[in-house]
């Protein structure tokens, strides 16, 4: 809309996009006579391709995986043996009871009349 009008703000709106086209068309130049998005795309490529080839020798993306499960494996069976969650999940109970009651004064806890 800024560029239709005839006042300072058209010509500074119309100053604007041509300095941008102007820019494009700079950058555009640039790459093709520095061909910087081949190249980018060369690197990008030989950086996947030594990747893929590390993995395919060591198995790194299998054997991370693998750990990974043995790691949750190990922690289900410690939670199954100890009861981890439902101690942390009570102690939490407790905690939070304790702050309530602090936060009430005492009030309605045995031996412990309302305050007036």
């Amino acid at each position: 809309y800024a560029t239709t009008r005839s006042d300072g703000l058209g010509d500074s709106a119309r100053a604007c996009g041509q300095g941008v086209v102007g820019t494009a068309q700079q950058a555009k130049a640039f790459n093709e006579e520095h061909q910087v998005t081949q190249k980018v795309g060369a690197i990008a490529k030989g950086a996947y391709n030594k990747a893929k080839e590390l993995d395919d020798k060591h198995k790194i993306v299998d054997n991370t995986k693998a750990g990974a499960q043995a790691t949750w494996d190990k922690a289900v069976e410690v939670n199954q043996k100890y009861q981890v969650t439902t101690k942390l999940g009570n102690g939490l109970v407790k905690g939070l009871n304790k702050v309530a009651d602090m936060m009430d004064g005492g009030k309605g806890k045995p031996g412990n009349p309302p305050q007036q």
